[in-house]
């Protein structure tokens, strides 16, 4: 006897789980794209200094265009990411737009 409580579940209906991806995969693209944003860092901190001569308002300019890009990606990307059925994929893409 099953009491009214206890759930039923139809053998076509399933729950969408997201799928798990390993850490192996994941830790050396993150490793990578920290490398990468490290030297784009030192590149862009360069540069500046020679527009401002100073290597403080160029380390300040670097880190204000870092964090306006972070806010402005974070405000376009961010509900589409959430929505996205593959976010390592789009992540992927997205740095490989950033490394073009």
């Amino acid at each position: 006897m099953t009491s009214a409580v206890e759930p039923t579940l139809d053998s076509h209906v399933t729950a969408a789980r997201p799928a798990r991806v390993p850490l192996l995969v994941v830790a050396p693209l993150l490793l990578f794209s920290g490398f990468c944003a490290l030297t784009y860092q030192v590149a862009w901190t360069r540069g500046f200094r020679l527009i401002f001569g100073a290597s403080t308002a160029a380390s300040a300019a670097v880190l204000a265009v870092f964090m306006g890009g972070l806010g402005l990606g974070a405000w376009w990307l961010g509900r589409r990411t959430d929505r996205s059925p593959r976010p390592l994929l789009l992540y992927a893409v997205l740095e490989g737009l950033v490394a073009l």
